[in-house]
């Protein structure tokens, strides 16, 4: 992922309420049921960290969250990083009330450029992992609270 490729632009659609959305999103004993387990500790509000690590095959990465922006049951943005590599990029989850259901909408914007040789940093692994959490994990999570 590049500072020169356009912003990732993805629209999940949920059968629940803007707080069922928002609390699954933001609330870190329903974070870890859906998203990443092992997230140590996450609360939504400006200037929060955390950090954790994920492992792939022999690789490892250490994930740094800072929490940059948020509005309580409608937005919330992260920076995201890694110990391990160069790179820096945001992601804003967007929540809109919609008739029997909310949408949420993602823009992840790269700010520093991740590199080219790891798999995982390309585009469409971006891509693909966002429709993993949010289309397939979230979505199972949601429908199972409902």
């Amino acid at each position: 992922m590049k500072t020169s490729n356009p912003p990732i632009l993805l629209s999940y659609w949920y059968a629940s309420s803007v707080n069922e959305l928002w609390a699954a999103l933001t609330n870190h004993d329903q974070m870890v049921q859906w998203y990443f387990d092992n997230i140590p500790a996450f609360e939504p509000h400006k200037g929060f960290k955390t950090q954790f690590t994920v492992k792939n095959d022999v690789k490892h990465f250490t994930h740094l969250w800072e929490v940059t922006a948020v509005v309580p049951y409608h937005s919330i943005c992260y920076s995201w990083q890694y110990t391990e590599y160069p790179g820096l990029a945001t992601v804003c989850f967007k929540i809109i009330a919609q008739d029997k259901g909310a949408k949420l909408n993602l823009e992840l914007i790269v700010h520093e450029n991740f590199p080219d040789l790891v798999p995982e940093f390309k585009r469409e692994s971006c891509i693909a992992g966002w429709n993993y959490f949010l289309g397939e994990q979230l979505t199972n999570y949601l429908s199972k609270e409902a």
